[in-house]
């Protein structure tokens, strides 16, 4: 038999993440050759992961990531069988790296194709941490923004916004931060009433003014009552500013 070192245990265990038996089990049946042994890993991995495949995921992380120059913005989603799987710090980071490949993707499918730099693409990276945390994990959600300037906005990692403006002006008020956290704390369906479709107003409401009111004011953006101030609506609080900024769109997203 193939006699296997600490250092090479140690050494296929940094790069793979596996335990410490399943690297020496691996170098073993692969006497020693390291290439072998992280393909037969990460086989194993995927083997386990497929008996898991009816595992409910609905916790885990989500993250936004925006350009530099605030034209384009991106909110992805690494779900999770368990929070405690959300805590582990591999987890952390590889959603954080997922997120700057995505900024440069236009799709989830795209997303999925792109490699890191030791040449393993996202979904296989997925698949290498999900076998290593043995939990299913999945990345549910990929969704972009664009727009002359993209403000964010996240909430504990569980709620994220984008929100997309007609431009830019440095002012004291930080009125993007300030509508992200509206749409994150608010859940608009709409953006304004132009934007929503009357068999949704007929098939939500009945021919009542007072309910019709209600629907507009609770889920479309600018006619919601601003969060820091009750008494005036997120349009009220745009204007009052008198800086001419429109808000374009927006996205969000929640686990």
């Amino acid at each position: 038999m193939y006699k296997i070192s600490i250092d090479d245990i140690s050494k296929l265990r940094k790069i793979t993440g596996s335990g410490i038996m399943n690297c020496k089990k691996a170098l073993e049946k692969t006497k020693g050759n390291f290439n072998h042994a992280i393909k037969l890993l990460r086989k194993k991995g995927q083997e386990f992961l497929i008996k898991k495949q009816q595992n409910i995921t609905n916790k885990g992380l989500v993250i936004t990531k925006v350009c530099n120059n605030h034209k384009k913005g991106i909110i992805i989603s690494l779900n999770s069988e368990t929070d405690f799987a959300a805590r582990n710090e591999k987890f952390i980071q590889l959603i954080n790296k997922i997120s700057e490949l995505a900024i440069i993707c236009n799709s989830k499918e795209e997303l999925m194709l792109k490699k890191f730099d030791d040449g393993l693409s996202v979904k296989e990276k997925i698949t290498e941490l999900a076998s290593i945390i043995k939990e299913k994990l999945v990345l549910t959600c990929f969704e972009q923004l664009e727009a002359p300037y993209i403000s964010s906005y996240t909430h504990q990692n569980r709620i994220a916004a984008l929100v997309g403006f007609s431009k830019y002006i440095n002012c004291k008020e930080d009125i993007y931060k300030n509508v992200a956290m509206q749409v994150v704390a608010m859940n608009p369906i709409f953006l304004d009433e132009k934007s929503v479709d009357k068999s949704i107003i007929e098939k939500e409401i009945k021919e009542n003014f007072e309910e019709k009111n209600n629907f507009f004011s609770e889920k479309v953006l600018i006619n919601q009552p601003f969060i820091k101030n009750n008494n005036i609506s997120l349009k009220e609080y745009i204007t009052n500013i008198n800086l001419n900024i429109k808000i374009i769109n927006f996205k969000r997203v929640s686990i």
